[in-house]
């Protein structure tokens, strides 16, 4: 039965998950999730929370709260009153829900009938970030106290031995409960920005991972706003080619505190070197665009050429392309749109094996065949599936540390038919053995495909150099 996605139940639940499709793409993220608790008693089950983000074994549970800002005179009394109904109603959703799906993660449902079981299988170790959207405390901040309308972040380091009591601290949030899982609050000027600058799912959720730890560092931080928080974020790359907060230590080897500026987010948001880069970017929608077709057929029952029959067998391949960051999906469209651009129009096969940045056991196979109007479609179609999956096994024997292949095969720049047309194949090769080292030799062979194995190479900066 194809899946429907319900699309919230008010305005703001309905753009946090527009929000949230644009960054985890429609396979991954659903409101209105429910549990069959009270199923017997009422009739239906009770929400579990305002939206959910399955991604592999991350798990992101959100909470919208659009409460109005009280304006009785009193700025500490309407900052408690806001604070209990958007914050600390949100903090006891998300606990509740995190409780849930620990202990029953196979009791939740698309619908409050509980008829339609959650489609993404959730495996048994779980990591869960939690996320409390809070609204409408922007304007009456940047009234209060200027800035951006954004929440200041503050957290004491463990020298201090102290702790906040943010009911009681306007416009200031940071770590409510060391002891528990951390959750993130995000205002309307942090969410939109945020999910705008990290807009694929492993972007978003290493920038949680990250911060959480940085917040449970022992460091203080402090910050006028998410949005400088995440500027900073973007200043550093490891020697693991990853972006992290980098924090020096003292000469003694205590750990550095981080203080942060309110000049931090409008000179990276506006910086020549940022503006370059979403330009380069650009290109490397179309991998979104192709996740989301395949996505949207997969949801549907729509979806062939596969070899899975169930949507979470088709959710594992298509999770692989959305494994990829950003600017790994740059990389690959690049590669990709050069490759049928290029392509000659003589009824060849032109294939190009393209090493994952991500997964390094993981390795795409492009492959671009010309169609020729003198063969009826449907046999062209059957042709190239026969030809991408010979050279997905010939990637396998040519390097044999992979333990994934994903073919990608297409027409032509030039199409000669109503649209473009996308075959993909997930050929999993853990399980290699001599046979099938032997039968591969054959068909490497028979088809003359060794002047086929060309790896293609190709380095690209992230970022202009200022920014690195």
């Amino acid at each position: 039965m194809p899946i429907k996605r319900f699309e919230g139940s008010n305005k703001s639940e309905r753009y946090l998950k527009s929000l949230c499709d644009r960054t985890f793409l429609s396979l991954w993220g659903y409101s209105g999730v429910y549990s069959d608790e009270g199923l017997d008693r009422r009739g239906q089950g009770e929400e579990v929370c305002d939206l959910l983000v399955v991604f592999e074994n991350k798990i992101l549970i959100f909470s919208d709260k659009d409460c109005k800002f009280p304006e009785s005179g009193t700025l500490l009394t309407d900052w408690k009153r806001w604070f209990k109904k958007s914050i600390q109603k949100s903090v006891k959703q998300l606990r509740g829900a995190e409780k849930w799906i620990r202990s029953r993660p196979n009791k939740l449902f698309l619908d409050k009938k509980c008829s339609q079981p959650f489609p993404i299988y959730l495996p048994e170790k779980l990591n869960f970030h939690l996320i409390a959207v809070a609204h409408n405390s922007s304007n009456r901040s940047k009234r209060e106290i200027g800035g951006n309308g954004s929440l200041n972040i503050e957290v004491p380091s463990l020298q201090e031995n102290k702790e906040i009591n943010f009911e009681e601290t306007p416009f200031c949030i940071g770590d409510l409960d060391r002891d528990k899982t951390f959750i993130h609050i995000l205002d309307d000027i942090s969410l939109d920005m945020t999910l705008s600058v990290l807009d694929t799912a492993p972007d978003f959720i290493s920038y949680l991972e990250k911060k959480e730890l940085l917040f449970r560092s022992g460091r203080r931080i402090s910050s006028p706003s998410e949005l400088d928080l995440l500027a900073y974020y973007h200043q550093f790359i490891t020697i693991e080619d990853k972006r992290d907060f980098a924090i020096m230590h003292e000469p003694e080897g205590a750990m550095q505190n981080l203080i942060l500026s309110d000049e931090c987010w409008p000179r990276f948001n506006h910086s020549p070197d940022y503006q370059i880069k979403l330009e380069m970017d650009s290109i490397s929608y179309q991998w979104d665009a192709l996740i989301e077709r395949l996505s949207h057929h997969a949801l549907q029952e729509s979806l062939f050429f596969l070899g899975q029959d169930t949507l979470a067998e088709q959710e594992i391949l298509i999770r692989l392309l959305a494994r990829e960051s950003r600017f790994h999906r740059r990389f690959l469209s690049k590669l990709l749109f050069e490759l049928i651009s290029t392509a000659p129009m003589d009824n060849t096969v032109t294939v190009r094996y393209v090493p994952s940045l991500t997964s390094h056991d993981t390795i795409y196979v492009f492959l671009v065949c010309s169609y020729s109007q003198t063969m009826i479609y449907e046999e062209y179609r059957v042709v190239r599936k026969e030809a991408l999956y010979s050279r997905c096994l010939v990637a396998k024997s040519r390097f044999p540390e992979i333990q994934h292949v994903i073919g990608i095969a297409t027409e032509n720049m030039f199409l000669g038919v109503e649209g473009r047309s996308e075959d993909l194949i997930h050929v999993d090769v853990t399980d290699w053995t001599e046979q099938d080292e032997f039968q591969v030799k054959k068909i490497r062979q028979d088809l003359k495909l060794d002047q086929d194995l060309k790896v293609r190479v190709h380095h690209d900066d992230e970022y202009p150099q200022f920014l690195q």
